[in-house]
């Protein structure tokens, strides 16, 4: 976790935001104010719902401009008529995260392969069996022993149930 850059900001809790590890890293950097900007793909499915979200999706940034890629042009047509509510509740998001407003978002048919989603996250993958699990090496010979023992205890107790 990186340390924050001024005196009076509070250190991070948790995860950072790949924004976030940018804007520390790079602050001098012409693209350190544009990452702000990009907090719009975050928000995106939180402020539209998940029903347009899945209809439509953000295609790029520029010069407060939003664009966004929609699968069809009643979807585009039913997001005419949605705009400023859709506008003032993106802004809002937009604001907690200290990015820029969006000025003004235009709505563009495109064919699903171009609306530019985020991956969705890969599934976790099975643990392995309890019977596989060892002790790593911790540099603590005496908290491996109290680690192995505490796993075999629990080998002992899933054997007399099975």
């Amino acid at each position: 976790m990186l340390k924050p850059r001024m005196k009076n900001t509070p250190p991070p809790t948790g995860w950072n935001s790949a924004a976030d590890v940018l804007e520390r890293l790079l602050p001098d950097l012409p693209i350190a104010g544009r990452v702000k900007d990009y907090r719009v793909w975050e928000v995106w499915e939180e402020v539209a719902g998940r029903a347009v979200a899945a209809r439509a999706w953000p295609s790029k940034l520029q010069h407060g401009k939003l664009f966004v890629t929609v699968s069809h042009p009643a979807v585009s047509q039913e997001l005419q008529f949605l705009k400023g509510r859709l506008v003032r509740s993106l802004n809002q998001a937009l604001t907690r995260h200290g990015a820029p407003p969006v000025k003004a978002p235009f709505f563009v048919v495109g064919r699903p392969q171009d609306m530019a989603k985020p991956p969705t996250k890969p599934a976790g993958l099975a643990p392995p069996p309890f019977s596989e699990l060892r002790v790593p090496d911790l540099g603590k010979p005496e908290l491996e022993a109290a680690f192995a023992a505490v796993l075999a205890k629990r080998r002992q107790r899933l054997t007399k149930k099975g």
